[in-house]
């Protein structure tokens, strides 16, 4: 595979020396385009002159694309993983070939920044409206912008108000069941010309998510959705030519109900039966993925509000910039998620105790960095940039009413804790045979607060005219606090990292538009304790062994060091052009989220099984990134990007069920030499497909001096992956999406009527089986680790429907 990537990069490279060397005799026609300028090392320029791999998505291929949900942005970015499930809650991002999963509380591999200010990935997921410009930078930040992070970081930019000119738009499209309806529109007003302007933009959103039904119509009738209402106004005031205040106020109202899907276990493992399992579970017969149901017994409510404040003062003197960013974030969660997993309960009545838990959070998001950096050199060799950050994260979590099904048989054992989470056995608890339903009442369950507080440099010299050196460095110091106010038995977690991280840089201009490059740099991520495990382990009354909980509950911080090369070149008259870049990255200490639910022996003695548990495991990843593009002619052009990512676990230690029975005794499981078995693995280090490739293409044509047809198509490879390599049949085929756009607009744009087609035929795919859990076993969850129930189906997901619909668009003036 690489010997037959590196000669395609030697063609490539040849190919583009030879088309240099023909443009040197060729004529002086050429097919003007615009240079894209960025922001990725804090200043702009053009993105040929930055020594590092890096996308860039306008605003035009957002609309062009008719992209309006975040995670769409991965079908014009390779190798960028953006999953928005449909809980509501959880955003997962990842990119260069190594896997995050939000809910294990680690630091997440890629970095989000809103108009340059670090922010959560939630908050990013439901701001698609209104857009300036998205870039994805790739490998370790963390010395020019806010945090560390290992794998890249993503920059969002709203579009800043115009001082001088009035002007705005409208968009709206319609689309087919599996699409919904999205609205969203600007308006801009230069209240004091050149001095002082607003710009007021909103989205009214309202999409059906995956299209996943209940098997139950009788119970629950109602559809899956999405409906969210936002609002953004944002100031800018320029009261000087060197000082400049930029404000943004954005609000957002989301409700959203979904279902999780399933399908009939026997379809994919041969050894379970497609019959009844006759054990009580409720049983609606063969179920396919593609029937898009859910067996599940209950409803996942979400309702949330966010509410982002953001702001930026730049100061020019003496040629040098004096900048302050910062943003103020708060959201709030008020989620219902299905306790029944199984469908154990078939009545309306019964459904009601299963899946009503409501959970209330509250999470807060602030940060604060402020930076010097030149913007003429110094000695006429210099550029730097110096400055200080700080994040805070508070965050609390309730639970509201929320039923503790617990097992009639266990239930003596139970009742002597129940006190400590407040509940009253007398008054609280009702019996549902073979099952008490116990309900607490409003409660914090916990508080935590994360802050890193961290000071960075970088200096970039340009020795000749055609070599840019440059190096940086961050210290920072990263403090995790968080503790159970309701419980005494839960440990607090409580602890302080320090680290350097560092980058270096050099590159080469053979030409104005021939650059080669070189770049390393290291990157770092805070330790964490894993909660599932120690909550599984106070509802039995007991500790986790030291043997489980040094090793896969209390988690080392993981470093990395990355090595890159590349290319970026132009030629044809700047027509056509192409980056390649290749990569290596090694970690030590990767924070591995383990895919599957675990047994291990409490101190007790008694035998739990949970997921959540974590492993400090070595890692290395090898990858390749290009991406090119060619302007054939004034109506015709043509892109792509691709990336391929081998990323692997080289001999890590997880823990595992290896060689247990589906109920294992704790004498079983200490066979095996502790209170947990652990097994060596070298799997896939991401779920990712490693290879991903898009590309596509438009034709335009002028029908009159006023109407402009176009006719554009879009498509996505993606290889086969594996998604959970200690669940075999866990794993997704390579296919790949078309997308198809025709419409008419004006020469100016002023205008747009389009019609689309999403998945255009209509390709089926399963993306994930099981989804991490135990096949063809769900458990209903209490205080004494549940009841399991053979169920005859697993969770699962596949791609979207071909969606059928139409846009239309209006601007005016400075747009």
């Amino acid at each position: 595979m690489y010997r037959a990537l590196a000669l395609a990069s030697v063609s490539l490279l040849a190919s583009a020396t030879s088309a240099m060397a023909e443009e040197q005799a060729a004529s002086n026609e050429t097919i003007s385009t615009d240079e894209i300028i960025v922001t990725a090392r804090r200043r702009e320029e053009r993105l040929l002159d930055v020594p590092k791999a890096l996308n860039v998505v306008s605003p035009e291929q957002l609309s062009r694309n008719n992209i309006t949900r975040f995670e769409d942005v991965q079908q014009i970015v390779p190798g960028l993983n953006l999953q928005n499930s449909n809980n509501g809650m959880v955003q997962n991002t990842t990119l260069r070939g190594v896997a995050f999963d939000v809910n294990s509380g680690v630091n997440a591999t890629v970095e989000f920044y809103l108009n340059d200010a670090g922010i959560q990935q939630n908050y990013i997921y439901q701001s698609m409206y209104d857009l300036g410009q998205i870039e994805v930078l790739r490998g370790p930040q963390g010395t020019l912008r806010g945090r560390a992070s290992p794998s890249g970081s993503i920059t969002v930019s709203t579009k800043l108000p115009d001082l001088d000119d009035f002007g705005g738009f409208v968009n709206g499209s319609l689309g087919s069941k599996f699409y919904g309806k999205n609205a969203q529109g600007a308006v801009n007003i230069p209240v004091v010309e050149g001095v002082f302007a607003l710009r007021f933009a909103g989205s009214i959103d309202d999409n059906k998510l995956d299209g996943v039904r209940s098997a139950y119509p009788d119970i629950f009738p109602d559809g899956p959705y999405r409906r969210s209402w936002s609002e953004r106004v944002s100031a800018r005031f320029q009261p000087t030519d060197t000082l400049e205040f930029n404000v943004v106020y954005q609000h957002l109202l989301s409700h959203q109900l979904s279902y999780m899907q399933t399908q009939s276990t026997c379809l994919f493992d041969p050894t379970v039966s497609c019959d009844d399992p006759g054990n009580g579970t409720s049983y609606v017969g063969l179920v396919s993925a593609t029937d898009r149901l859910s067996t599940v017994n209950g409803i996942r409510r979400i309702r949330q509000t966010m509410d982002i404040i953001n702001g930026r003062a730049d100061w020019h003197v003496l040629g040098q910039k004096l900048s302050y960013v910062g943003q103020y974030a708060v959201a709030h969660l008020r989620p219902a998620t299905p306790q029944d997993f199984g469908g154990y309960y078939t009545s309306s009545a019964a459904s009601g105790l299963t899946y009503d838990g409501v959970t209330a959070s509250r999470n807060e998001y602030q940060t604060h960095e402020v930076r010097l950096s030149s913007e003429q050199r110094i000695a006429k060799i210099f550029d730097y940039v110096v400055g200080y950050f700080r994040l805070d994260t508070p965050t609390d979590n309730a639970i509201t009413n929320a039923p503790q099904i617990i097992p009639a048989a266990t239930f003596p054992y139970v009742q002597p804790i129940l006190p400590l989470l407040g509940i009253d056995a007398a008054t609280d608890c009702t019996l549902f045979a073979p099952f008490y339903s116990c309900s607490s009442g409003s409660k914090t369950l916990q508080h935590g607060n994360r802050t890193e507080s961290a000071w960075f440099g970088n200096l970039t010299a340009h020795p000749l005219d055609k070599l840019e050196i440059s190096g940086g460095a961050r210290y920072l110091i990263d403090k995790n606090f968080s503790y159970f106010p309701s419980s005494a038995m839960l440990p607090v977690d409580d602890r302080r990292d320090s680290a350097w991280i560092w980058t270096g840089s050099a590159s080469y201009h053979f030409t104005p538009d021939f650059m080669a490059y070189v770049n390393a740099g290291s990157s770092f991520r805070q330790g964490t304790q894993s909660i599932g495990p120690i909550a599984a382990a106070l509802v039995s009354g007991s500790t986790v062994p030291d043997d489980v909980y040094n090793k896969f509950v209390s988690i080392k911080p993981e470093t990395s060091q990355s090595y890159e090369g590349g290319i970026k070149v132009q030629f044809w008259n700047r027509r056509a052009g192409f980056n390649l870049n290749y990569y290596h990255q090694n970690f030590q200490n990767f924070l591995y989220s383990v895919p599957i639910s675990v047994w291990f022996v409490l101190d007790n003695g008694l035998v739990r099984t949970t997921s959540g548990f974590l492993a400090n495991v070595p890692v290395k990843v090898d990858g390749l990134e290009a991406d090119g593009y060619v302007r054939v002619s004034p109506e015709f052009t043509a892109d792509f990007s691709l990336s391929y990512a081998h990323g692997r676990i080289k001999n890590g230690v997880v823990p595992c069920n290896e060689g247990l029975p589906s109920t294992p005794t704790a004498a079983q499981i200490q066979a095996s030499g502790g209170n947990i078995v652990t097994c060596r693995t070298s799997g896939p280090s991401s779920f990712l497909p490693p290879f991903t490739i898009t590309a596509s293409g438009t034709y335009t044509h002028d029908f009159s001096s006023t109407v402009t047809g176009y006719l554009r198509a879009q498509g996505t490879f993606n290889s086969h992956s594996l998604y959970n390599d200690q669940s075999p049949f866990d794993y997704q085929n390579s296919y790949a999406i078309l997308n198809a756009f025709v419409g008419v607009r004006s020469p100016d744009s002023s205008w747009d009527v389009s019609l689309f087609v999403k998945n255009l035929t209509n390709t089926k795919t399963i993306l994930s089986t099981y989804g991490g859990n135990v096949p063809a076993t769900t458990t209903l969850p209490s205080l004494a680790g549940g009841a399991s129930y053979s169920s005859a189906y697993s969770y699962t997901s596949i791609t979207m429907p071909r969606q059928i619909g139409v846009t239309l668009r209006y601007a005016f003036g400075s747009r």
